[in-house]
């Protein structure tokens, strides 16, 4: 699978704010990351990843704590988020807790974020 990648727009306050006051920028990024519905879809392609296709990513949070963010725009964050079974036959649900640990890059000209997941590996295939 490799590294799961994800870009998309940002408000250009965000940008504009980088180069003046980064406090102020971590709380506009703080907020756009939490209403975006990418992450979601990276935790998913993550979860499929460790061979788990039946559990569905809930309640993606970034830990507003983690979120480091460098004069340059680089920076990183942990995302924490539930993922959620339902056993059918037993009419049971369940979930767990997981988090991942993103890196991100603005890019100023465009007003866009690049979110960087975890390096997934290839695996390699049996010997026989």
């Amino acid at each position: 699978m490799g590294t799961p990648t994800s870009t998309f727009a940002i408000d250009k306050q965000i940008v504009q704010t980088l180069s003046i006051d980064l406090k102020e920028t971590k709380k506009l990024l703080f907020k756009a990351l939490n209403q975006n519905s990418e992450l979601a879809s990276m935790l998913d392609g993550r979860n499929e990843f460790f061979g788990d296709t039946n559990g569905e990513v809930h309640l993606v949070t970034v830990d507003k704590h983690s979120i480091k963010l460098f004069p340059n725009g680089k920076g990183s964050f942990q995302a924490d988020f539930d993922i959620s079974y339902y056993f059918g036959c037993s009419d049971q649900n369940t979930s767990r807790e997981e988090s991942m640990s993103m890196d991100f890059e603005i890019d100023i000209a465009n007003s866009e974020i690049k979110i960087i997941g975890e390096n997934l590996p290839e695996r390699e295939p049996d010997n026989y």
